[in-house]
């Protein structure tokens, strides 16, 4: 149990709570009042009558009941004084954590929801003190609570004596007027009450399927975990996290926002009409997303691990919140396998070019046009090209033609990974590679090619574990970074990658990753021989690349980001 013992100025604040919840790694989490009480007191009598893994959450306090309590005998202690709470920390993947949006009687508050989930375990202290309330905050709690459960109490038959005694109790503090004032602005100010409300409200994930060898999941997954990690309720849509009876009864319950990876089913009318925040990662040209990326409202949020996307989509698709947010990586740590037995990998699937795509005459001067211009982003190119050839006239023309120009895209993009790769193995370096498509690559080199079978996303980490080097080719993402890059860097490897302007202002080059030209690709492979000659050099990188990546492009990092978007 990680056991908080906080001044009275400390553990009345829900925000300082909320700080040591994130910082929290044991299954129970307790916070204890040093105005009342301490932690050995509290885990004494915990000890001796055998209290916690029987109990989710335990409560020392007075004006409670003694013993189990549910939700209506929660709600009847309104005025309550904890000196200590106990909770099992997973029960905030349904409740969320303690509501910043309040000041005051935030664990009363809380155990409320809590003990929607679960039985609260009650100590009375003693009913001796005289409890008076000395600000206003309690009172705008109170009238939260009523307009919350609301329909509980009416259910029990209990709202209006409910009504009558809260009241009754805040005259006895001078506060009723506040209390009036704030719950009339609960009932007729529905944008008020969701403003308190969301600070506590899950974070809805859309889980996908598994394009993408299950990639496209396993990021919902590492971002559901990031945010349960940080105290914030999340519900998946494949139930794995959360509880949610119906997705379609999703317009009838807060959400704080939802969170979709690839997936334009976010753009359809049900969502639409769903009043929150939604965010939706793209991992591709925005370009082949343009049809369902119209006419979004301001609550979207599209996040592209290529800042040219994302001015593409402010510029040509009027989204008002498209932002450069590069995806995180995971990998087994900078030490856990220093038995590096692979020189080079790469991880990654061979497509060859597809020569047939290139019959038509205009069609081969633009991918040569590609090939010649490797630095330059596919809207930049086709731009250069049309002036040039002069073959688009307008805005809507050049989004058109972007679209029907994929396949020609891709075929460059599969000339550089053949033209990249070809270069590594010609020069004699045994490049290892993974999966059934590689077989497709032809060179008179094959023989430095190390085919070994496919693999899934967590093996990759055990190989980026074993490996000296980690090679990165883009995929036409010139000012990006992608998943693969924080992977070998979170595993130990060194980074090789060819350039973006994203690589190069936010890594140092030589200290914390090794970037390459397409555009000088004969200087490639002096690069590889100096990294595999000097293992201080080669080390030295790998270990700063590691802090950065564990700093900036981990899970929770990300997390806290989109959080952050939030709270703005």
């Amino acid at each position: 149990m990680d056991l908080f013992e906080l001044k009275e100025c400390e553990y009345t604040s829900a925000t300082v709570k909320n700080q040591l919840i994130t910082k929290s790694t044991d299954d129970y989490i307790a916070f204890v009042n040093l105005k009342y009480s301490d932690s050995s007191q509290i885990l004494n009598f915990i000890n001796e009558n055998n209290l916690l893994y029987q109990n989710e959450v335990i409560v020392f306090g007075d004006y409670i009941p003694d013993g189990i309590c549910n939700q209506i005998d929660i709600l009847n202690s309104f005025s309550m004084e904890v000196y200590s709470i106990i909770m099992k920390r997973s029960l905030f993947v349904i409740t969320g954590c303690y509501n910043e949006q309040l000041y005051y009687n935030t664990d009363f508050e809380l155990l409320c929801r809590l003990s929607g989930h679960t039985d609260i375990f009650c100590i009375a202290c003693t009913d001796e003190r005289d409890y008076t309330i000395t600000n206003d905050a309690s009172a705008l709690t109170y009238a939260y609570i009523i307009k919350k459960y609301i329909h509980t109490l009416k259910r029990s038959d209990t709202l209006y004596s409910y009504l009558e005694r809260i009241t009754h109790f805040l005259m006895q503090s001078n506060y009723i007027d506040n209390f009036k004032e704030y719950m009339s602005r609960m009932l007729y100010d529905d944008k008020y009450y969701a403003q308190i409300d969301q600070n506590t409200a899950p974070v809805l994930i859309l889980s996908g399927d598994n394009t993408c060898y299950g990639v496209i999941k396993d990021f919902a997954y590492y971002l559901a975990e990031a945010l349960i990690s940080l105290g914030q309720a999340v519900i998946t849509t494949d139930g794995k996290y959360g509880i949610i009876e119906n997705i379609k009864n999703l317009k009838n319950i807060q959400i704080k926002c939802i969170i979709g990876f690839q997936a334009t089913s976010l753009v359809n009318e049900f969502f639409r009409n769903i009043n929150t925040t939604k965010f939706i990662f793209l991992f591709d040209n925005p370009i082949f997303f343009s049809n369902c990326l119209r006419n979004l409202s301001d609550d979207y949020y599209i996040l592209c691990q290529d800042g040219d996307y994302a001015k593409f989509m402010s510029t040509h698709l009027n989204i008002k919140n498209a932002l450069h947010f590069p995806p995180a990586g995971r990998g087994l740590g900078l030490a856990y396998n220093q038995d590096r037995i692979y020189d080079i990998v790469f991880i990654g699937t061979y497509y060859p070019v597809a020569t047939k795509l290139l019959t038509n005459d205009s069609c081969k001067k633009y991918f040569n046009h590609l090939i010649m211009n490797p630095s330059d982003n596919f809207e930049v190119s086709l731009n250069r090209f049309n002036n040039l050839h002069k073959i688009i006239n307008e805005d809507e023309d050049l989004i058109s033609l972007l679209f029907e120009l994929k396949p020609i895209h891709q075929n460059a993009i599969n000339h550089y990974r053949h033209l990249v790769i070809e270069t590594i193995i010609s020069s004699g370096i045994n490049l290892h590679v993974f999966g059934d498509s590689w077989n497709n690559f032809e060179s008179e080199y094959k023989s430095n090619l190390i085919i070994h079978p496919n693999i899934n996303v967590d093996e990759s980490l055990i190989v980026y574990s074993k490996a000296k080097i980690g090679l990165n080719i883009m995929s036409w993402h010139k000012a990006g970074m992608t998943e693969r890059i924080a992977n070998i860097m979170l595993s130990g490897a060194v980074c090789l990658s060819d350039e973006t302007t994203y690589l190069r202002e936010h890594f140092i080059e030589d200290e914390e990753i090794i970037l390459f030209s397409l555009e000088a690709l004969n200087h490639l492979t002096d690069k590889i021989h100096i990294l595999l000659a000097d293992i201080e050099y080669r080390t030295n990188i790998a270990r700063k690349a590691y802090r950065k990546a564990n700093k900036e492009h981990v899970w929770n990092t990300k997390a806290r980001q989109i959080l952050d978007i939030l709270s703005c």
